[in-house]
């Protein structure tokens, strides 16, 4: 897996370009993930493949706004959808995304037991002077 990522990031120290197509692209992926009802959509979705009205029932929410996210996720390749009947069977896309959703559930609940944790704004992280 190492030698994999190596293939795709620069060398070490090496810089990548803000304007590069390859972090635009990366910068869409994590706006997709950032909406809470795309995030819980993509947790029922990284347990089993549903259709809209069961996603629906399962978050409290209509089929239309379920569907809307969905057009959104599907646009971002981030969920795949499959005839089944007359039925539409929305899956994560890929293993990629499985691992992107895991690896940030992850990363959140390992800090959760720190002081701090549940409640962390991150909100002061983006400000500052860019200074060191």
């Amino acid at each position: 897996m190492v030698q994999m990522i190596e293939e795709f990031l620069p060398a070490e120290k090496a810089e990548i370009p803000v304007d590069s197509p390859t972090v635009q692209a990366m910068v869409q992926i994590f706006r997709a993930m950032a909406d809470p009802t795309r995030v819980r959509i993509l947790a029922v979705l990284a347990q089993e493949e549903q259709c809209v009205g069961a996603l629906a029932s399962r978050l409290g929410m209509s089929v239309s706004a379920i569907s809307h996210q969905l057009r959104y996720l599907l646009q971002m390749r981030l969920v795949r959808r499959r005839r089944e009947g007359k039925r539409v069977l929305y899956a994560l896309d890929d293993d990629h995304v499985r691992d992107l959703f895991r690896d940030a559930l992850e990363h959140v609940l390992e800090r959760k037991d720190e002081p701090g944790g549940e409640s962390a704004d991150f909100s002061a992280a983006s400000g500052g002077d860019g200074l060191c």
